[in-house]
């Protein structure tokens, strides 16, 4: 697949040139040489992107998912794990088609809210593992009712230490009866 990124400030506005990292990036990519307390976009995109997971480098840098796009996504297991600062701004929804796993992927992202995003509609229905999806999401208030899920999902603590007032709990909880 294909792995840029550019700076910008922190409006979003390019202040540099796109920067091609990899057109054959694979597995486990690492991006270098990027200077702490600046701003970057990232592109990742085509035939072989189908994963991301967050290390502990990256925990305080990253701070939105603009963009799904149309990657076939094969596991979100700790994909934004401790990254305290993001938040999802993207309209679009990601292609869940052959995620089993969501365990974590959101664990502990302080700043999450998904102001403007529908995770309501994402399909989740092949997901078998999302434990603590959103725990320690403290900012996080959303019902996830509307999102497609399977009939025997490992859900513990899915929703621990998140933000979620009644209202958004009740209509999560109804919407996953019927």
């Amino acid at each position: 697949y294909t792995l840029m990124y550019e700076r910008v400030n922190a409006n979003g506005v390019a202040l540099d040139p796109v920067v091609i990292v990899s057109n054959t990036a694979g597995n486990n990519h690492l991006v270098t040489n990027l200077t702490p307390g600046q701003y970057y976009r990232f592109y990742a995109y085509g035939k072989g992107f189908k994963r991301i997971k967050s290390n502990y480098n990256a925990k305080n840098i990253l701070l939105k998912v603009e963009q799904w796009g149309t990657t076939e996504w094969i596991s979100f297991e700790q994909a934004f794990l401790d990254c305290i600062n993001l938040d999802v701004t993207a309209t679009d929804i990601p292609n869940l088609s052959g995620v089993l796993n969501m365990r974590q992927m959101f664990k502990n992202c302080t700043s999450l809210k998904f102001d403007n995003a529908n995770i309501n509609d994402w399909d989740a229905s092949l997901a078998t593992n999302m434990s603590e999806m959103f725990c320690g999401a403290t900012s996080f208030n959303k019902s996830i009712g509307g999102m497609k899920l399977k009939k025997l999902v490992n859900m513990e603590k899915i929703l621990d230490n998140t933000a979620i007032d009644c209202d958004n709990m009740s209509a999560t909880l109804v919407a996953w009866k019927a």
